[in-house]
């Protein structure tokens, strides 16, 4: 049966098997055996009267796309024509499309200014609310519920009005779980009937949001406990305070009272900053003006028993962490115990004054009073006192 060839079917085969073909020539003959009972069974079928296409991988690796087709004459089959494609290129960039595609976010859409989806492209089908045939060519209202299309046509009017891309976050029920979706908006130059056209690119986050609730509710868990830790240890912060004030009312001695006193002045530091760090829900930092304020009323209330005594504070509303506002708790408390001990001996009045500044990130601390001053040649570098000592330690 003689066959028509086009002139690159002509160039494919000469160039694979070294024969060159003219029309009316049966190909069959000049083929290698090995090949024969394939392209002898699409010829079959052509001759047959079947139009065939098929793939074909010659001996350099060519891909091409053969077509043999029937030629009729009186409704009979007299010849076929046979044309080849080389598809090689064609192949390799759908592949390199195909890849492209599965490297792309979880969804891809293509939307107008009013909210039809245009391009629908999915890496995973089953991130999508309706099948993606099903979304071409509708309304995100038709499809979304009504807060989240809400959202999203905001997003595309600041995206349009801004020419900025937006972000936005949002969840859906699929397959009766909650997805989350992280979304990034983008205007294209592109325009379809009139109408802007809004690229997007959603990612499934799911996983992270759930890794981040699981972190929150532990967070939480831990906030319980510490705020409980916290409440039991001013509770027995309170109840030794309490014991000592016993003892110490119990007590006809006045040295013995003074310790007490002194010993119950420092408990009432640490009572208080655990009451600041049980009202506060920032468990690392804490008001130093609310705490020293109250600090130096109660150690004043406790140790003084002359009735013109005037107290003067100023302290700034800043920040520190526990650990400083504890150490600076404990300084306050013995310069003021020194204070009520030592200052207004043999006399019935009285002036205190408690400042604590913030200059450059510095804190100065500063108690002063007005009473008999400090002995001739004092040293404190040279002082055994155990207040003096704990103030120099917790200074350094």
């Amino acid at each position: 049966m003689p066959c028509i060839f086009n002139d690159f079917f002509q160039e494919t085969f000469y160039a694979t098997n070294n024969v060159e073909l003219k029309n009316g020539m049966n190909a069959l003959n000049d083929l290698p055996p090995e090949e024969v009972e394939l392209w002898k069974s699409k010829y079959d079928s052509a001759l047959s009267g079947e139009a065939i296409v098929f793939e074909f991988i010659n001996a350099i690796d060519k891909l091409y796309e053969i077509s043999l087709n029937p030629v009729f004459k009186n409704k009979k089959v007299t010849g076929v024509t046979a044309l080849s494609v080389d598809i090689t290129e064609q192949v390799k960039k759908q592949s390199l499309l195909e890849a492209f595609t599965n490297a792309l976010p979880d969804i891809s859409l293509i939307f107008d200014e009013d909210g039809k989806y245009i391009e629908v492209i999915s890496a995973i089908d089953s991130l999508l609310i309706v099948k993606k045939e099903e979304l071409i060519g509708s309304y995100i209202d038709d499809v979304l519920p009504k807060d989240i299309a809400t959202e999203i046509h905001k997003a595309f009017r600041e995206t349009i009005e801004t020419g900025k891309p937006q972000k936005l976050e949002y969840s859906i029920f699929l397959q009766s779980e909650e997805t989350w979706f992280q979304v990034r908006t983008s205007l294209m130059k592109k325009k379809i009937n009139g109408k802007n056209t809004i690229a997007w690119i959603s990612r499934d986050i799911t996983k992270r949001k759930q890794a981040e609730q699981a972190i929150k509710q532990q967070l939480l868990e831990k906030e319980i406990i510490l705020k409980e830790s916290h409440h039991r240890i001013k509770n027995n912060f309170t109840s030794i305070g309490s014991l000592l004030s016993l003892q110490a009312n119990s007590s006809d001695n006045p040295e013995v009272k003074s310790a007490l006193n002194i010993a119950i002045g420092r408990v009432k530091g640490m009572t208080a900053l655990y009451e600041n760090l049980l009202l506060n829900d920032n468990y690392q930092t804490t008001s130093v003006k609310e705490y020293l304020n109250n600090l130096i009323d109660d150690i004043i209330n406790l140790l003084s028993n002359m009735q013109n005594l005037t107290v003067e504070k100023q302290v700034d509303d800043i920040q520190l962490d526990s650990k400083k506002l504890f150490a600076t708790g404990l300084i306050v408390n013995e310069l003021l115990t020194n204070v009520m001990k030592y200052a207004f001996k043999g006399r019935d009045s009285g002036l205190i004054k408690s400042t604590l500044t913030e200059d450059a990130g510095e804190i100065t601390l500063t108690i002063q009073d007005n009473g008999n001053g400090l002995p001739e040649g004092f040293d404190i570098d040279k002082q055994k006192g155990f207040g003096l000592m704990l103030i120099r330690m917790l200074s350094e």
